[in-house]
């Protein structure tokens, strides 16, 4: 069976709550954990706990990921690619934010540009499966059957 919808990165967790970090981080920390908790139920309530971790620590990569994800969810395309880039500058071999921003590249209707960052994701972790499927699905669409195939075989 082959999925046709694109999958979705998952939830990303920063660290465990320490003591020894000051009010601010632990505060970021708490906000984070209840992002978390609310995405399933409260998409929007997630958004603004995640806008409150980023107030408190801007270089939480994950709170970009996941806020990114939301708001690409929700159709709010430039504000997912500034937390998706945020989160790249962050961390710029993180996979899980290169496969976010070649999702955005294709639903944003620029399919050329979702391959190079599928192919930059693949770059980093080559047996990403849903990478060589999204890649699979895009080659066909531009009319390279020989890529589509090895991708969908790698798939």
């Amino acid at each position: 069976l082959l999925r046709f919808e694109p999958p979705r990165a998952g939830k990303r967790r920063v660290r465990a709550l320490d003591q020894t970090e000051s009010p601010d981080e632990q505060e970021a920390q708490r906000a984070f954990d209840r992002a978390l908790a609310l995405e399933d139920r409260s998409p929007r309530d997630a958004m603004v706990a995640y806008r409150t971790v980023l107030a408190h620590d801007a270089t939480i990569g994950p709170a970009h990921i996941n806020l990114g994800r939301l708001e690409h969810e929700s159709g709010n395309f430039v504000a997912a690619e500034r937390h998706y880039m945020a989160a790249l500058a962050l961390s710029p071999d993180e996979p899980t934010t290169l496969f976010n921003l070649a999702l955005l590249a294709e639903d944003t209707g620029d399919p050329r540009l979702a391959v190079r960052r599928y192919q930059r994701v693949l770059s980093i972790a080559p047996d990403l499966a849903d990478a060589h499927q999204r890649l699979s699905v895009l080659y066909q669409s531009l009319g390279d059957r020989d890529a589509a195939r090895r991708h969908l075989q790698h798939y």
